[in-house]
C-alpha cells in the first residue's frame, strides 16, 4: 500500500510538471491514458529508420537548404563577375548660355580587370561551410537513430526476456503454492513471501518496462515521428 500511495504522488507529480510545461491555465485537470504497445517485432530496420529520419527532420532539411542558398550565392557571386552591367546616364547643361540641353545615354560596361574575387571568395568559403554543416547533421542524424535504436533494441529484449522468463516463473509459484496451501503441504509464512516476491518481482518489471517505453520513445524522436508510427518499420531487416 506504501508503494501504490507513493506511486501516485509520482503520478500527480508528473501530471503537474505536463501542466506546467504545456503552460496550461491553474485548474486545468489532465486526464492520463494508458500507453500504446510496443512493436511486437523487435527487429527494425536501421537503413529504413535513418533513410526517413534525413528525410523528416527539420535539423536536416534546414542544413540542406543552408546549402543549397550557399551554392546559389557562389553562383550568383560568379556570374556578377562575369555579366556586363547596363549603364544610365543624363546630360544636362546650357549651350552658349542660351539653350538648354538634356538627354541621356545608355550603354554596357564589360568588367575586364574585375572579376568580383572578393564576393566570389567569401560566397565560395559560406558555401564550402554550409556543405560541411550539412555533412555533419548528416552524420549526427545516422549516429543518434543508430545508438537509440541500439538502445531501444537492448530495453526490449531485456523487457521480453524479463516477461517471458522472470514474471511468468513468479506468477507460476504463486499458483502453486496456493495450490499447495490448500492441500496443507506449506504455511501462511510460506505463501506470503512468495506472494511478496512476486509483488517485488512486478516492481522490478515496471522498471525494466519503463526502459523499453523511454528507448522506444527517445528512437521516435531521433527518427522524427511519432511513437505509434514505428510499428510501420517492425519486422524489417538490419
Amino acid at each position: 500500500r506504501s508503494v501504490a500511495f507513493r506511486a501516485r504522488a509520482d503520478e500527480a507529480s508528473a501530471v503537474a510538471d505536463l501542466a506546467r510545461i504545456l503552460a496550461l491555465p491553474p485548474g486545468t485537470f489532465l486526464q492520463t491514458a494508458a500507453l500504446p504497445p510496443l512493436p511486437a517485432d523487435t527487429v527494425l530496420s536501421a537503413t529504413v529508420l535513418t533513410d526517413h529520419a534525413l528525410d523528416q527532420r527539420p535539423d536536416h532539411i534546414a542544413a540542406l537548404l543552408a546549402a543549397e542558398a550557399g551554392g546559389r550565392y557562389l553562383t550568383a557571386a560568379r556570374l556578377d563577375g562575369w555579366v556586363p552591367r547596363l549603364e544610365l546616364s543624363g546630360v544636362l547643361g546650357q549651350e552658349a548660355e542660351q539653350d538648354d540641353l538634356f538627354g541621356f545615354s545608355v550603354g554596357l560596361s564589360f568588367p575586364l580587370f574585375r572579376r568580383n574575387q572578393a564576393a566570389t571568395g567569401s560566397a565560395q568559403a559560406e558555401r564550402i561551410a554550409s556543405e560541411a554543416a550539412a555533412e555533419a547533421v548528416r552524420r549526427s542524424v545516422q549516429s543518434e537513430v543508430g545508438a537509440t535504436l541500439s538502445q531501444y533494441e537492448r530495453a526490449r529484449g531485456a523487457e521480453r526476456l524479463f516477461a517471458e522468463t522472470v514474471l511468468a516463473a513468479a506468477a507460476e509459484n504463486v499458483s502453486l503454492s496456493e495450490l499447495a496451501f490448500d492441500e496443507g503441504k506449506v504455511g501462511i509464512a510460506d505463501l506470503i513471501v512468495l506472494r511478496a516476491t512476486a509483488v517485488a518481482t512486478q516492481l522490478e518489471y515496471l522498471d525494466v518496462l519503463t526502459d523499453a517505453y523511454a528507448g522506444w520513445y527517445r528512437l521516435a524522436a531521433a527518427v522524427g515521428i511519432p511513437p505509434t508510427r514505428l510499428n510501420e518499420f517492425a519486422g524489417g531487416q538490419q
